[in-house]
């Protein structure tokens, strides 16, 4: 029982942290929410490794964790990104497809996945066709957006999905050193990005109030579904921790009053669906 209530939390902190990262994101620079976010997701796991001080990681472990670091850095800022510009309904559960990035790995190497999850990925990638649909409605700008909005959330799935290979690789028996190693060379890419394009990484109090919680709540949901995973079925847990989309387009419609178009609307349904038949499988 724990272990649902856990994998579902996880879905719930998942999705508040993304409603809130992209919000943050339309105020700030991206990679200034990344950072910070990065990095109160640093200073945690440091902290953590130091009181439990597990065991070391092997070089490939190490390669593995900062290639996943990396990964992570790029796909937070175009999800935030995307966010920021287009519609959060439409984003988030594109950018949810992250979890067909590894499952379509495991099939390039010989896995035999279920019916269903291939069933899972079929929709979801039709869902994204019609999600992606424009509509004769929108102002051209707004098609501009939308566009952008979409392929940074794909390219955020992409990015989510190949962290999602890395950190699998380098938390054999071992979680702590691979979250805090993907989490320094996550924040180091980000602060570097920062250097390049000359934006100010501060933050003035109200900022801090409303970007630090969201590195709190995004790790916080980490650590519930890494906890759910020891304590229950991993199938059950997988899919209750796959829903955290649809809280971020039920926050987007209740409090932004976003409004989609229905074959976008059951195109989005589509790939939150996909992605549970995926996760289920």
């Amino acid at each position: 029982m724990l272990a649902l209530v856990l994998a579902a939390g996880s879905s719930l902190v998942w999705g508040l942290a993304d409603f809130l990262g992209g919000l943050a994101s339309r105020r700030l620079h991206a990679l200034v929410v990344v950072l910070w976010v990065e990095g109160v997701g640093l200073v945690i796991s440091a902290v953590a490794v130091a009181v439990v001080q597990p065991p070391t990681l092997s070089t490939s472990q190490l390669l593995a964790a900062v290639g996943a670091g990396f990964a992570g850095a790029f796909a937070l800022w175009a999800f935030y990104t995307g966010l920021a510009k287009g519609k959060m309904s439409l984003v988030a559960p594109i950018s949810a497809m992250g979890t067909a990035v590894p499952f379509t790995f495991g099939l390039v190497s010989g896995e035999q996945p279920a019916a269903l999850a291939l069933v899972g990925l079929v929709l979801a990638f039709g869902g994204v066709v019609l999600a992606s649909r424009e509509t004769a409605e929108e102002s051209e700008s707004e098609r501009a957006k939308t566009r952008i909005s979409i392929l940074l959330a794909l390219v955020a799935a992409l990015g989510f999905g190949s962290f999602i290979i890395g950190i699998d690789h380098a938390s054999e028996g071992n979680l702590l050193w691979p979250l805090l190693i993907a989490r320094i060379a996550s924040t180091s890419t980000v602060g570097f990005a920062l250097l390049i394009a000359r934006e100010n990484p501060r933050l003035n109090r109200a900022d801090i109030k409303s970007v630090l919680p969201i590195g709190v709540l995004d790790l916080t949901a980490n650590l519930m579904l890494a906890t759910a995973t020891t304590l229950g079925l991993l199938s059950v847990v997988a899919v209750l921790g796959s829903l955290y989309p649809a809280v971020t387009v039920g926050l987007a419609w209740g409090v932004l009053k976003e409004r989609i178009e229905p074959l976008q609307l059951v195109g989005a349904f589509a790939i939150l669906i996909g992605v549970v038949l995926i996760a289920a499988g």
